[in-house]
C-alpha cells in the first residue's frame, strides 16, 4: 500500500472518529431536548477526546484484524487491509444524525431513532466483515484446521448429534430466559401443550373438559379463561383441536417428567423451561422434517 492510499485512509478514519464523536454528543444530549429548544451544544473538548479514543480504537482493530486475517489464511498483509477498510464505510451514515433533529415526537421518540442508526451502522460493518471472511476462506487455506474445519470434518452423525444437543441448549436457555422475566407460553403453544396434557391424562383427544377445567393453568400464568382452538366433535359435548397433535405426540415423554410427583410447570421455572424448549424444538423437526429429507 503507498504513502499516499495509507494516509487518504488515515483521513477517512479521521472522519469516521469525528462522526462517532457526534454521534456519542448527540445522544447523550438527547434527554434535555424539547420540540421547541432542540439545539445541541457542542464543546470542542468533548468533541477530540472522544474523536481521539474512537480514533485509536478504530486504528488498533483495523491493523490487528487484517494482520490475523492476513496470518490465517496466507493472504498479503497490503490486500487484506485495503480490503477490509471498505467495510468500514457505513459509518459515514452517522452524518444523516442531524437530520433527526426536524422531525420528531418527543425526547425518547429521537433517542430511539438514534440507537436504530448507530444499531444498523454497526450491524452493517459486521454484515461486510462477514462477507469478506467468506469471501478469503475461499481463496486461501488457513495455516491450522480451526474449530468450523473441524466440525465440518466430523462425520454425518457425530455432527447430527452435536446440532441436537447444542439446539436443545440454545432453546432451553432461552425460554429459561423467558420464564424468568415471567413471560410463559402464547399463541398456540398452550393448545398443542394442552392436547399432550390430554392424551396422558384422559388418553383421549376430546379437550372439552380440559379447557373446562382450565388445565392449561398448570403451564401457563393466565387468570382468564384461554379460547379453545378447537371445533365441535359428532359426540354432543366433545371438542377437538383444530391443530394437528404431531407436536403434542412428541411432546408426552417430557410433558410426562413434569407430571411425575404432581410437578406441575408453573411451581418451577425449569420444568416450564423443559416444556416450552421441547414444544420449540418438536415443532421444528416437524416443520423442517421434508427440508432434511431433501
Amino acid at each position: 500500500m503507498s504513502r499516499k492510499v495509507l494516509f487518504f485512509h488515515i483521513f477517512l478514519l479521521l472522519t469516521f472518529s469525528v462522526l462517532i464523536s457526534f454521534w456519542v454528543i448527540y445522544l447523550r444530549q438527547i434527554p434535555r431536548l424539547t420540540i421547541t429548544s432542540h439545539a445541541l451544544q457542542l464543546s470542542a473538548f468533548s468533541l477530540v477526546a472522544i474523536a481521539g479514543l474512537a480514533f485509536c480504537f478504530l486504528l488498533a482493530f483495523w491493523f490487528s484484524y487484517s494482520k490475523t486475517i492476513s496470518r490465517l489464511w496466507n493472504l498479503k498483509f497490503e490486500a487484506v487491509l485495503a480490503a477490509d477498510f471498505l467495510t468500514y464505510l457505513p459509518l459515514l451514515f452517522l452524518s444523516l444524525t442531524p437530520l433527526m433533529l426536524s422531525h420528531y415526537i418527543s425526547a425518547p421518540d429521537l433517542q430511539v431513532r438514534a440507537r436504530l442508526l448507530g444499531t444498523g451502522v454497526v450491524l452493517a460493518v459486521v454484515y461486510l466483515k462477514f462477507i469478506q471472511l467468506c469471501r478469503w476462506s475461499k481463496e486461501g487455506a488457513p495455516q491450522k484446521p480451526g474449530l468450523w474445519q473441524s466440525f465440518f470434518s466430523l462425520p454425518p452423525r457425530r455432527k447430527l448429534v452435536i446440532l441436537f444437543f447444542a439446539s436443545l441448549l440454545i432453546f432451553g436457555a432461552g425460554t429459561l430466559l423467558f420464564i424468568s422475566s415471567g413471560i410463559t407460553p402464547a399463541g398456540d403453544e398452550p393448545h398443542y401443550l394442552l392436547i399432550t396434557h390430554s392424551l396422558l391424562q384422559d388418553k383421549d383427544f376430546d379437550l372439552a373438559n380440559n379447557y373446562a377445567e382450565q388445565d392449561y393453568s398448570r403451564y401457563m400464568k393466565y387468570e382468564g379463561k384461554m379460547k379453545p382452538h378447537a371445533v365441535w366433535g359428532a359426540k354432543p359435548g366433545s371438542l377437538y383441536s383444530g391443530h394437528s397433535p404431531g407436536v403434542s405426540v412428541l411432546l408426552r415423554p417430557q410433558y410426562l417428567i413434569n407430571l411425575m410427583g404432581k410437578n406441575y410447570c408453573h411451581k418451577t421455572p425449569v420444568s416450564s423451561t423443559n416444556l416450552i424448549s421441547s414444544y420449540s424444538f418438536s415443532y421444528g423437526i416437524i416443520n423442517n422434517f421434508f427440508k432434511i429429507l431433501l
